[in-house]
């Protein structure tokens, strides 16, 4: 599950899980989640998920054009940016958007959003690992690690790396995620107990 990095009053750091299909953002960082039939106005910018691909959240960072939302320093002139691992959002003065009239962003994992005053909230779409049904896909999936077929409803594990996301087998009778303490692919730990491997205070 994807989520947001808020640094709260007493300046830490503090995960927000996406649990909602819509969630706005206020000017004052409040987050607050949206129903999926609203219509009324927001002040703020207003998050989308688009969808989920075989395990993996992808979002809509919502805004009008022309606003003072940034992604990386630069404006979005149609309101329109899909976005990656670790960009930086600065939203700054934040316009009032209708949910059915506007545009949209998609986020990518890390991405920062910086508000009025100046605070940084993170998109990350980094997810702890859990034992999942391999959802299946159209062509051809093997294990990263044993390079057996995946078999659509099969217990297995995507690895939570957004650079890496490759599915491993995880049951009692195939255990090729915890198989070793890294990720067969990209060396991400495989304990279950592990924590975030990015936070906003390494910046």
């Amino acid at each position: 599950m994807s989520l947001l990095w808020v640094k709260n009053k007493d300046g830490a750091w503090v995960d927000h899980a996406l649990d909602n299909d819509f969630v706005a953002i206020g000017p004052d960082a409040t987050i607050s989640l949206v129903a999926p039939d609203a219509r009324g106005s927001h002040t703020g910018t207003l998050l989308v998920r688009s969808g989920d691909t075989h395990g993996l959240d992808r979002w809509l960072l919502i805004c009008r054009p022309g606003s003072r939302t940034r992604v990386n320093g630069v404006r979005l002139p149609i309101g329109v940016r899909v976005l990656v691992d670790r960009d930086a959002i600065d939203v700054g003065d934040c316009d009032a958007i209708d949910v059915g009239d506007c545009d949209a962003v998609a986020l990518g994992d890390r991405d920062a959003t910086a508000l009025g005053n100046r605070q940084v909230l993170f998109f990350s779409s980094e997810q702890l690992a859990q034992v999942l049904p391999f959802p299946g896909k159209d062509d051809h999936t093997s294990c990263i690690r044993c390079k057996l077929p995946l078999e659509s409803g099969t217990p297995a594990v995507r690895c939570p790396a957004p650079e890496c996301g490759f599915w491993h087998h995880q049951s009692d009778d195939q255990s090729c995620w915890t198989y070793t303490a890294a990720c067969a692919s990209c060396g991400h730990p495989t304990a279950f107990d592990a924590d975030f491997q990015w936070s906003p205070w390494e910046l």
